[in-house]
Order: C-alpha cells, then structure tokens, then sequence
C-alpha cells in the first residue's frame, strides 16, 4: 500500500485559500469579531454531525468493510495514547503548568475530521475516507475523556462528566453512523446527498475560522512564543514517525499503520483553541498553533509520510 503523494499534495495545496480567505476578511472588517464563535458554533453542532456520519454509512456494506473499521477504531485508540505519551513526556519539563498543558493537548489531538477526511480520501481513496470515520470515533473518546485529564491538570475546576465522553457532537453521530452501517439502513438518496452537502461544508468553513483565528494574533507574537513551534515540531514530525513504527511493530498492515501516521501527522485539532478559549489556558498559544500547524503542516505531511513509508518498508 503506497499514499498517492501527488493527490495529496494537491489536496494540501487546496487547502491554503480557505485560510487566506478567512485572514484577509478578518483584516479588513468584513466579519464582526463575534463572528468567529458563531461559525465555530456551526461548524461544531451543524456541519459536523453530516460529515461524520456520512463518512461512514454512505459506504456499501460488507462484513470486510466492517472489520477494517474496527480495526481502524482500535488503531485510532492505540495511536492517540502513543501521542498522549509523547506529548506528556515533552511538556512535563514546562514551569508554566497552564502552558505546558496546552502544548501538550496541541501534541496530542490532530485535526482528525475537518482537516483529516479530505487528506485521507486524496491519499487512500474513499476505503481512507470509510476507516477515517471509525478513527474519529476513537479520536472524540480520547478527546473527551484524556483531553479533559490534560486541561484538569492546569484547572482544578474543570470537572469531567462521564456522560461528555460519549454523548458529544463528535461521537453520537460517528456512533449513530455506524449503526446505520452495521444495520444496512438505506436512506433516500436526495437526503443523504443533501446531508453529505452540509457535511461537506465542514472543510472550507473551519479553514476560513482558522484564517479569522490567525488575524487576531498580533505579528510580534509569532516571534516571540517559541514554545508553540515546540509544540509543532513534535506534533508533525516526531508522533507520526513514532506512530507509524509502533503501529507496524504491533503487527498491524501497511495500510493501517500508514493510516494511523497520516492522522496523527495533523495540524493541531480546532476543537484544542476552544478548549483553551473555555478554560483561560493560553487561548493565544492554542489560536497560533492550530493556525500555524495548519499552515506548515501543507509543506510538512508528504515529506515526512514519505519517510513513514519507507520506514515501514524496511521493518
């Protein structure tokens, strides 16, 4: 199993103009600076629920299809707790304990929906798109359960609800999803087309929220805060390559390893600047990670995905 690097270039090229378009309409006063928690209202409660749970009962059942899901939810698990590892041995060194827990979650939680289903349709195809599903499911457990240990550890106010973990805008539709995969349930198409538009809006519309995030960080901080392009760096070169060696190591198949390292390659996960937002936990860091990431990251997942290859080749 090879990653098609030139549709996924071209699809990680594609994606700088939506964040371009939402920059420059921030910059010059198009949006009102209430806009950007509408959108991302939005995004989170309208838009997502369609993508994620047509990514997966959109597809043609087969008992095959199926357990090639399963697996790509335990890879999803199994992936986002090497990231955990890493990403609390990178930052318990930080004095400033806030800060160190917000790079920390930049580490360990990837843009895996929004950012991660075209990526993985351009480089796999629509099986990538199918098993991209199933890893989000895992992606919005660990989020909900880990991801609230992490900001726990700097506010001692934040208390996590069990019921959070797994009735979240994220997981009750992957959930929802597989069941009507599992059950063979047919919709009418002009409806699941109309849903798959919504959800399909997803993308452009968290890169244009992205762009507006970015406008509101003044340039003097891009410099300055080095401990977010820290947090980068392991982010999009050290937890893929380790991702992808494990994955293979445990036995898994090219394809699956692959899978998981492409999605752990990520930029920051959206969902980390609201949390920080929420929480008064460096809400500028998390904005300039999940900005920046998403920006380097156009120029960082095929060189370092094609690294991930050959590695895996020679194991």
């Amino acid at each position: 199993m090879e990653i098609n690097q030139q549709a996924l270039c071209d699809t990680l090229i594609k994606m700088v103009v939506p964040v371009v378009a939402g920059y420059v309409v921030a910059k010059i006063g198009v949006v009102k600076d209430d806009f950007a928690k509408k959108l991302s209202t939005l995004i989170l409660f309208v838009c997502q629920p369609f993508m994620l749970a047509t990514a997966t009962f959109g597809a043609e059942y087969s008992n095959e299809l199926l357990k090639m899901g399963l697996i790509a939810l335990l890879c999803g698990l199994i992936a986002h707790g090497i990231a955990a590892g890493i990403g609390f041995g990178g930052t318990c060194f930080f004095k400033d304990k806030a800060k160190g827990r917000m790079i920390e979650h930049c580490i360990v939680f990837g843009n895996c929906g929004f950012f991660g289903f075209p990526i993985l349709k351009a480089a796999f195809g629509d099986i990538g798109l199918f098993c991209g599903g199933f890893f989000v499911v895992a992606f919005n457990i660990v989020l909900w359960s880990y991801g609230m240990i992490i900001i726990g550890r700097a506010n001692k106010e934040m208390k996590i609800k069990l019921t959070k973990i797994f009735l979240n805008a994220g997981t009750v539709p992957c959930i929802l999803g597989l069941i009507l995969y599992a059950s063979r349930v047919k919709l009418y198409a002009p409806i699941y087309d109309s849903m798959k538009m919504i959800g399909d809006a997803c993308t452009p519309l968290s890169l244009i929220l992205i762009g507006i995030m970015l406008s509101r960080i003044p340039l003097k901080n891009y410099i300055k805060e080095y401990s977010s392009y820290y947090g980068m760096a392991i982010k999009l070169f050290v937890v893929p390559i380790v991702t992808g060696v494990i994955m293979k190591l445990l036995g898994f198949s090219d394809f699956f390893s692959l899978v998981s390292a492409l999605m752990m390659s990520l930029p920051t996960a959206s969902s980390t600047a609201m949390f920080a937002e929420t929480y008064d936990l460096h809400p500028d860091i998390a904005a300039q990670t999940v900005g920046v990431s998403t920006l380097i990251s156009v120029v960082t997942i095929p060189p370092t995905m094609l690294l991930v290859q050959k590695i895996i080749d020679l194991i």
